[in-house]
């Protein structure tokens, strides 16, 4: 591999007490779902799906995690297999410039609260019959499990989601649901920021915009307990610039997100909201209830377009994820099966190429600050470094914007207080691979620590 010298990046600063920020309303990021995390997916499968994120465009994706794998036997033993995954993928997304999100599901048999018709002593296959999907008997314990992870990745995950669709009986099996599901917050909520108080922690994690159910949990104390509020605001098969009526502006994407945020507003909660989860099915069924029909693939290309241009005009949207990356099967007749802008064998749907356009469209982050500077693909060279501490991990990022399919060297010079200038000779090297985002990211070594630094990165294109 011949490396060819391009002009360097030289920013030179004082690496200070600064706190990673979560994301900014400032600016927009478009990211994509993807079961990173499920059993079945291999180490190079994970690759895969990462490059093909990166590929669209994409600058985040949301991965479930499951509580019930990585706690599964009993509280504070956890399963390490499934944390050497983690943390295995925290690590990929990181060189590839991917920003992550954890959303935190499902109870371990020992913690969940189904009948024990169901759980039989917690012996056999409990997760064949959803014993995961009821939610704790203990809030305390999703709290602890919760505050687990954040200690362990701290900032270098984007935001910690509260459960998954806490209104759809399919994935919280509950009798009284809001209840349930603001007990868990409170709980995990003050946990989380005990554990790293510069994370982002994000509760709601609605299926459509349900106002009711929304309302209903601010009665049950909810409020004050996020820094971010999510919802899913899927819209069946009808467009995403479809108000429909008023009977049903739960389903409405253009009209269901800023009902959402005049509800929050009422109650003092003047936070982002986060769209973590919708799309379009390719599926073949028509002729059904809306919301289980699917789309032709033009279609979905066009919605998913559409939907990303509209939120542009959000403000309080700082986060568009749609769902997913890749059909789950190859099955056109199943719903749930061809949400992908991918096929199941992997290749690209006319969607693919439109969520990169709808991406482009949005506001850009790298105005914020760091340490997330999102900046559109370009065939332009571009040049960005930004340093910060994670005070909490005690640890210093680099985070830059290079040529994409380059090579970042990275170097950092200590100041000499005595020469009264920085060393002329580097103390601290490293190369990152620059992915097609055109964004790297870094965790430097542990001997970056004290003192004032100057850190410089040239890039030079892989041939």
């Amino acid at each position: 591999m011949r490396i060819s010298a391009l002009a360097a990046a030289i920013v030179a600063l004082v690496v200070l007490s600064a706190l990673t920020p979560p994301v900014s309303a400032s600016g927009q990021v478009a990211g994509l779902s993807s079961h990173l995390m499920w059993t079945d997916v291999t180490s190079e499968e994970q690759d895969q799906s990462l490059d093909m994120i990166a590929q669209a465009g994409a600058s985040m994706v949301r991965v479930d995690v499951s509580w019930a794998t990585f706690e599964q036997n009993a509280k504070g033993q956890h399963e390490q297999w499934y944390l050497d995954r983690l943390d295995a993928l925290v690590d990929k997304a990181e060189q590839r410039g991917i920003d992550i999100l954890f959303t935190v599901t499902d109870s371990p048999c020992w913690a969940s609260s189904a009948p024990d018709l169901l759980k039989q002593g917690c012996t056999g296959a409990w997760w064949d019959v959803n014993v995961q999907r009821h939610p704790p008997i203990f809030a305390q314990d999703y709290a602890d499990a919760f505050a687990f992870l954040v200690d362990r990745y701290g900032t270098r995950v984007a935001g910690y989601e509260i459960w998954n669709e806490p209104n759809s009986k399919h994935y919280f099996r509950s009798t009284d649901q809001t209840a349930d599901y603001a007990r868990i917050v409170r709980a995990a909520y003050p946990a989380a920021k005990a554990a790293n108080p510069a994370v982002t922690v994000i509760a709601g994690s609605l299926s459509e915009s349900p106002l009711d159910f929304a309302e209903e949990l601010f009665q049950h104390g909810i409020g004050g307990n996020f820094d971010a509020w999510s919802v899913h605001p899927y819209s069946g098969d009808a467009s995403p610039l479809d108000p429909l009526t008023e009977d049903y502006i739960r389903n409405s994407y253009a009209r269901g997100v800023p009902a959402m945020r005049d509800l929050l507003l009422r109650h003092g909660e003047d936070k982002p909201i986060w769209l973590t989860e919708f799309g379009w099915s390719t599926s073949t069924i028509r002729n059904s209830e809306t919301w289980r029909n699917g789309v032709d693939e033009a279609t979905q290309a066009l919605y998913t377009e559409q939907a990303l241009i509209k939120a542009s005009e959000w403000p309080y949207v700082p986060v568009i994820i749609i769902y997913e990356l890749q059909d789950q099967w190859d099955n056109p007749g199943d719903r749930n099966s061809n949400f992908g802008l991918l096929r199941f064998d992997g290749s690209p749907k006319p969607a693919f190429e439109a969520f990169r356009r709808g991406a482009l469209a949005l506001p850009s982050l790298a105005a914020a600050g760091p340490p997330r500077p999102l900046t559109p693909p370009s065939t332009e060279p571009r040049r960005r470094l930004r340093v910060w501490i994670d005070r909490h991990e005690r640890r210093v990022y680099v985070r830059g914007v290079g040529q994409p399919h380059s090579v970042a060297r990275v170097r950092a010079y200590r100041y000499l207080r005595g020469k009264r200038r920085f060393a002329r000779r580097a103390s601290y090297r490293t190369r990152v691979r620059v992915g097609a985002s055109g964004r790297f990211v870094r965790r430097l070594d542990r001997r970056i620590a004290h003192g004032r630094w100057r850190v410089r990165a040239s890039y030079g294109r892989v041939v």
